[in-house]
Order: C-alpha cells, then structure tokens, then sequence
C-alpha cells in the first residue's frame, strides 16, 4: 500500500492523486496544529507521605551544665519569683560547697 501512493499521486487526474494529496495535506496541518498548541505541564508525580527517621540509639547523656551556669539560672528563677529566697540560699549553698569541695 505504502509504495502505491507515490504512484497513485504520479496520476494528475485521478482520485487516487487527490486522495494522497488530501491526506498528506491533513497530515501536515495537524503537525503544525499540534507544534503550535501551548504544551500542557505534565501532571505532578504524586508525593509520598514522609517516612520517619530510625530511632536514634540510646543518645549520650547530655553533659551537666557548671556550677556558675546553675548559679545563674537559680537567681534567675529568684527573680522571676519561681523559687523562694530560702530556696535560693539553700541551692547555692549546696552549688558552692560542690565547688569549694
């Protein structure tokens, strides 16, 4: 079939020529339909729900912050009126005696 139309084409007044025309006609027309047409974005791919982490093995234990740094939170939470002078007195009491030894 493919190699008949270049000869059916070949004849001027026949259908067969008219057809083939028509038809390569019809071809052409929806390249340039198709090559002019905005291009749709392709659908996004569908986004898997986040797997968790492995648990973390038993993690190092967290260094004791200094004497000086829990003297200073202590006065702050004297300050703030979270803890009670008494309180206060005793904490730091117990602190320096852990520094002085």
């Amino acid at each position: 079939v493919a190699s008949s139309i270049p000869l059916a084409a070949q004849n001027e007044g026949g259908l067969a020529g008219l057809g083939a025309g028509l038809a390569a006609g019809v071809g052409f027309g929806n390249v340039m339909a198709g090559a002019l047409m905005p291009q749709q974005a392709p659908a996004p791919a569908p986004v898997a729900a986040p797997v968790a982490a492995a648990p973390v093995a038993a993690a190092a234990p967290a260094e004791e912050p200094s004497i000086e740094a829990r003297l200073e939170k202590l006065k702050g939470l004297l300050d703030k009126g979270f803890i009670s002078a008494a309180d206060y007195d005793t904490s730091k009491a117990e602190l320096l005696k852990k520094l002085i030894g």
